[in-house]
């Protein structure tokens, strides 16, 4: 808390994203200590499991293989036919569609038992 209470003083009005800002030591404690504050938080408040939770970390890895393909498709079908989509609408298709369309990608290639195999590096068992 102090450290970002040092960093506010001092760099109040300046633009945080330029060099001597963003690379100055007291940006680099507060960064590295509100990491470590919210891992701690997030330890201690939400370390729970649920049974969607269940389901979303037994398929995180087939999440991670396949996002890209669906949010590349999505973000190029919107910047194509949708120039004018606000940009918070364009977050919000774009992250929904990225998670459903990586999960259903994984639900149907996890099925195929070569591909599964091969893309996921699941045997079967």
């Amino acid at each position: 808390m102090i450290s970002g209470v040092a960093y506010t003083v001092c760099y109040f009005g300046q633009n945080y994203a330029l060099e001597p800002v963003n690379n100055s030591v007291l940006a680099n404690l507060y960064c590295g200590l509100m990491i470590v504050s919210i891992l701690a938080c997030m330890k201690s408040w939400f370390d729970f499991e649920t049974p969607v939770s269940k389901w979303m970390n037994s398929r995180s890895w087939g999440l991670y293989i396949c996002h890209y393909l669906p949010l590349a498709m999505i973000a190029v079908y919107l910047k194509k036919y949708v120039p004018n989509c606000p940009a918070l609408a364009c977050y919000l298709l774009v992250g929904t569609g990225t998670i459903c369309g990586g999960y259903l990608m994984y639900e149907v290639l996890s099925r195929v038992p070569f591909l599964r195999w091969v893309i996921f590096g699941i045997s079967k068992k």
